[in-house]
């Protein structure tokens, strides 16, 4: 996972974008459909750990 946020981190600062946004949209894995072999490999990516923690 931290590979993938390194590459984002230096892509966002080559092209000088100094915000990211980070949303959440509830069971939006479910209705993709892109090919067995492709769903299988797109839910099991760890967007949650991606995403920061609901405010208290």
């Amino acid at each position: 996972m931290h590979i993938q946020s390194h590459r984002a981190i230096e892509h966002l600062v080559e092209e000088e974008i100094g915000v990211l946004l980070i949303g959440k949209n509830i069971n939006w894995k479910l209705e993709g459909n892109f090919g067995k072999r492709t769903n299988q490999q797109f839910v099991q990516n760890p967007f949650a750990r991606v995403s920061p923690p609901a405010p208290l």
